[in-house]
C-alpha cells in the first residue's frame, strides 16, 4: 500500500484466490458492487462446466484504486464462507494485455466504471 501511495508501485491487475468455486460472474460483479469496489474495467473469472477455478483477475483504472479492494478483501472471508481471500499481482498486466490474453465469455469489461 505504501507503495502504490508513493507512486513506487505501477501494476493495476489483482488476482483474487480462494473464490468459492459455486461463484458466478454475475456474483462477484454483485459483490464487488455491494462492497462498493469502483474503477475497475475488467473482471476475469475462469471456470468449468459447472464451477469456476477459485479465482479472479480484476484490472484496476489505477494503482491507487487496489487499496480500497485491498483492505475489504485481503484475507477476509469471502461473503459468508469460510473461504479466506488472497490477494496477488497478476503476472499479466494492464487492460488491453488481459483483454487479449482473456477474450472470452468469462470475461466482464466494466467500461463505464460503475
Amino acid at each position: 500500500t505504501e507503495d502504490i501511495l508513493n507512486g513506487r508501485e505501477s501494476k493495476t491487475a489483482v488476482v483474487i484466490r480462494n473464490i468459492p468455486k459455486n461463484v458466478k460472474m454475475n456474483d462477484l460483479i454483485q459483490t464487488l458492487k455491494t462492497k462498493e469496489i469502483k474503477n475497475y474495467n475488467f473482471v476475469y473469472l475462469p471456470k468449468k462446466p459447472n464451477f469456476n477455478l477459485g479465482f479472479a483477475i480484476i484490472n484496476f483504472n489505477e494503482p491507487y484504486d487496489i487499496i480500497d479492494f485491498y483492505n475489504k478483501f485481503h484475507m477476509k472471508n469471502y461473503e459468508n464462507t469460510e473461504n479466506k481471500c488472497e490477494l496477488i499481482y497478476s503476472h499479466i498486466q494492464g487492460f488491453q494485455n488481459l483483454k487479449k490474453r482473456y477474450p472470452s465469455k468469462n470475461t466482464f469489461l466494466n467500461l463505464s466504471n460503475e
